[in-house]
């Protein structure tokens, strides 16, 4: 193995070639400084712009609103964090708020569209919000806890006490961080800072599939979203991150492809070749 060719290493062990690895981790640092606002090379034709370039030229989705922003420190909204066990929720006494405004939160991907549902248990509110194609399941269950945010502060409640079940752990632990790289994220934890500085706001995890009322019907009108169609152009939120990357891995496999299929083409040739012009020596 120490003397066999690269290339030919490459193609046995289905390892894309280097200079493409190269590339890809050079458009991944472009797309990265892009959804920052760092990257200056859109006038440039030569390094890491030439590569970028071509990359934005096959992959449109590139170009897109990402929903990274700048790591950012923003303070945990001032309200509770609550995460009961399943046994806990058998018995709702023990965990919904007895005097308190009760929500329920879901997001939901079918297929590959997204949609976001809330429920107002204590006032019979039913939202549905289709979110297309780009948004993935974290992204909508934070735009329903959001949306569920926004709806409440459209009544001005002062000192009352406002509980939003959702069954997103993932989603409690990223409002609960102080550090935050998601635009869609922060959005939501200032929404919640604005319910929180007149109001006791709780934030509880409820066990998804579980038959809890409130979630059902959460889940129901996120389904209902995630069959329709969006309201204005797409995405109707940032692209994730991780879309980007997925993106530019199938373009790295595509030309990995094309790469191989080049050089049994020419080893295929080459070798006919050889083997034609011993048949003439040995004649």
């Amino acid at each position: 193995m120490r003397t066999a060719p690269s290339k030919a290493i490459e193609v046995l062990t289905g390892l894309p070639p280097l200079h493409l690895v190269i590339e890809h981790e050079a458009m991944r640092s472009a797309y990265r400084l892009t959804g920052l606002g760092h990257w200056i090379g859109e006038e440039q034709t030569t390094g890491h712009a030439t590569i970028w370039n071509k990359a934005t030229k096959n992959c449109p989705v590139l170009l897109m609103l990402q929903d990274s922003v700048e790591p950012t420190i923003c303070p945990s909204p001032k309200l509770g964090i609550q995460i009961p066990s399943r046994d806990d929720w058998d018995n709702t006494n023990n965990t919904i708020c007895q005097n308190g405004i009760i929500w329920f939160t879901d997001g939901s991907k079918i297929g590959d569209k997204a949609g976001a549902g809330v429920y107002g248990k204590t006032t019979r509110t039913k939202l549905s919000f289709a979110l297309g194609s780009y948004a993935n399941v974290f992204q909508a269950e934070i735009y329903a806890i959001l949306a569920c945010g926004m709806e409440i502060l459209k009544t001005d409640p002062k000192r009352r006490t406002i509980q939003i079940c959702t069954d997103s752990q993932a989603a409690l632990m990223a409002i609960e961080s102080s550090k935050v790289k998601s635009r869609l994220v922060l959005d939501c934890k200032k929404i919640l800072n604005d319910l929180a500085s007149c109001n006791r706001v709780i934030l509880t995890w409820v066990p998804g599939h579980s038959g809890v009322p409130g979630n059902k019907e959460a889940d129901r009108l996120a389904r209902l979203g995630s069959i329709g169609y969006p309201i204005g152009p797409e995405p109707i939120l940032g692209v994730p991150y991780s879309m980007g990357v997925s993106t530019m891995k199938e373009l790295l496999n595509k030309e990995k492809i094309c790469a191989f299929a080049k050089r049994s083409a020419y080893l295929g040739e080459h070798s006919w070749n050889v083997g034609a012009q011993w048949a003439r020596q040995a004649a």
